[in-house]
């Protein structure tokens, strides 16, 4: 049995900075770490780690919780909207 999510978001590299501008986050041009717009505080990954532009993997949906493009997060990120589906249904 397979599961299927009802949502999904894929975009090309070059929209990384217009995606992250819609959600109140810039890359930061001397670190290259996610950061909050406003306060410049940098972003962290859902692992508690500051995550740089190149790592972005997936953003949650409805949250603003960041996961790197590593196998671990997305297995992580697959659990977790695996969870939510299970919950809704």
């Amino acid at each position: 049995m397979t599961t299927q999510f009802p949502y999904k978001i894929t975009f090309s590299r070059k929209y990384t900075k217009d995606i992250l501008n819609a959600l109140g986050k810039k890359i930061d041009s001397q670190t290259n770490q996610i950061i909050d717009s406003e306060t410049h505080e940098p972003i962290e990954s859902f692992e508690g780690f500051p995550i740089e532009a190149k790592d972005l993997g997936a953003i949650k949906i409805g949250s603003q919780i960041f996961y790197k493009k590593d196998i671990v997060s997305m297995l992580k990120l697959h659990e977790s909207m695996r969870n939510n589906v299970s919950k809704n249904s």
